[in-house]
């Protein structure tokens, strides 16, 4: 493929039951890599799932070093506000990938490539618009698209570590 894919998943705490069945998943689509920043101990199952070992304390500092503020992430749910910031936030995961995404590990992923195609990735700088899997465009522009306006929320209240606001799901 032309076009390279990083997809990232934050999951802290147990894994679920059916982990092995989304890993024979991601491991059946080989040209994109599925990268997990994780408290467990996941032993990844092929080549293209890399596990980066980590914990809410290590991601409260490396989000708060980021955004220059005080991030104490108190509930892992609460990562579901920041994919949209994954592109920056993780940019030493994902610098080298044309595209990066962000997903779930409660999905069963069919062959992406034969949807996500090249063509496809041409044409668009954002792939699916809610946060159980979106491909981003892995440019500084798509990246910094939060620091535009017209969001319903504004940056306090998404980094705000005690309200979850569904920001990867409202434009």
């Amino acid at each position: 493929p032309e076009y390279n894919i990083g997809i990232l998943i934050v999951w802290m705490g147990p894994l679920p039951g059916w982990f092995l069945a989304w890993q024979r998943s991601a491991a059946s689509n080989a040209t994109i890599d599925f990268h997990i920043v994780t408290d467990q101990d996941a032993k990844p199952i092929a080549d293209n799932i890399i596990v980066h070992p980590s914990s809410l304390e290590k991601e409260s500092k490396r989000f708060s070093s980021y955004f220059g503020r005080s991030i104490e992430i108190k509930r892992p749910y609460k990562f579901c506000d920041f994919k949209p910031f994954y592109g920056l936030i993780y940019e030493e995961i994902l610098h080298d990938y044309n595209f990066w995404g962000e997903s779930d590990l409660d999905l069963l992923y069919g062959n992406i490539r034969s949807f996500v195609t090249d063509d496809v990735l041409s044409e668009h700088d954002r792939i699916y618009e809610f946060g159980d899997m979106s491909l981003y465009r892995n440019t500084q522009k798509v990246n910094e698209l939060y620091k535009l306006s017209g969001s319903i929320y504004d940056l306090d209240e998404v980094l705000n570590p005690d309200v979850s606001v569904a920001y990867d799901e409202y434009y």
